[in-house]
């Protein structure tokens, strides 16, 4: 088994909704735990200009297998729950995002651990760093300067919906 942290996105009329949708899909794998889950936070779109906000959070699963068999598990989860790859940066009723892997750093043509664009982007540092701290997990110095750096940079609220204590209950299986 294996921590991993997955970053979850939403965005447009039904991100609370979807966001929910991912957390049950999540929560109740057969080859994933919920350790931890972070609170929601809400952001301007980042990358092109959208009408709705985008939310965010992120889930710390115990999983067994391989990260890249999570990352496989993640896709289909999105395509489940409709999710439309069309634009990069565009609207999506749901992102899920591998993050985060404990142990050695992946690199390969399916999947960069961690994220190769984490540091960038402060939607997805602050929960990734909100769920290692309430694992004890050790957080890289450079991701909390980084988060530092970015929040300043993005304009990132926290959303009133509350995903952590909704799925207080599903964390065990």
């Amino acid at each position: 088994m294996t921590c991993v942290v997955v970053g979850l996105g939403a965005c447009g009329p039904e991100a609370d909704v979807f966001l929910r949708k991912a957390m049950t899909q999540l929560a109740h794998h057969p080859a994933w735990r919920v350790l931890h889950s972070s609170r929601v936070y809400r952001n301007p779109a980042w990358g092109a200009p959208l009408p709705f906000d985008f939310r965010n959070a992120a889930m710390l699963l115990e999983a067994h297998g391989s990260p890249a068999g999570v990352l496989r598990n993640l896709l289909t989860i999105e395509n489940r729950l409709g999710r439309v790859r069309s634009i990069r940066y565009g609207k999506r009723s749901l992102d899920l995002d591998l993050l985060w892997s404990e142990g050695q750093p992946v690199a390969s043509d399916f999947l960069t651990l961690p994220h190769p664009r984490l540091t960038q982007r402060a939607f997805a540092l602050v929960p990734l760093i909100e769920v290692l701290d309430q694992a004890q997990i050790s957080v890289p110095l450079e991701y909390r300067r980084a988060a530092a750096q970015t929040r300043r940079q993005e304009r990132l609220f926290l959303h009133s919906l509350s995903l952590s204590t909704d799925f207080a209950g599903a964390v065990e299986h």
